[in-house]
């Protein structure tokens, strides 16, 4: 960004944000490192830009209403809305017995979704887009050679 001559919006890790987010667009966000949850409403085209790290540890939820969205860290945020229907949804509740958290974009209410780890997602007259700027990948052998993994008759 220093090469660039912008301006400064100002100190701080919200005005670095910014000048990666003005000059890069929402591609900003694969340029951070660590937990993160950013929310940024561009006056320009009329766009909001949600963005979490990329192991989703700040939980963005997040509810269309009335052609209109609504987001939050939490479910509590999104309650006070009249527009929210209080549906349970019994696969989100299911996958919580099972595993201590619901599955994927679910939440405990069927009108609200939680925004996947490691995604951006772009609201703009009334269309919403969802787009992962990170797809975790495994490593394609064994860090320390043949049978390095615990269990596998190797080192470890």
């Amino acid at each position: 960004l220093a090469g660039q001559r912008r301006s400064a919006v100002g100190p701080g890790d919200a005005a670095l944000i910014l000048e990666l987010y003005l000059a890069y667009g929402t591609r900003f966000a694969a340029m951070l490192n660590g937990a993160f949850l950013i929310a940024i409403w561009d006056r320009r085209t009329r766009t909001l830009t949600l963005a979490n790290d990329r192991l989703g540890l700040h939980p963005a939820y997040y509810a269309e209403v009335r052609g209109g969205l609504l987001f939050g860290s939490g479910l509590r945020a999104l309650l006070g809305e009249a527009g929210i229907r209080r549906r349970i949804d019994a696969v989100a509740v299911a996958g919580f017995l099972n595993f201590d958290h619901p599955l994927g974009p679910r939440s405990f209410l069927q009108d609200v979704h939680l925004l996947p780890q490691g995604t951006i997602l772009t609201a703009r007259e009334g269309r919403l887009r969802l787009r992962s700027y990170w797809p975790p990948t495994l490593p394609r052998a064994d860090p320390g050679g043949e049978g390095a993994w615990p269990g596998r008759g190797g080192r470890g």
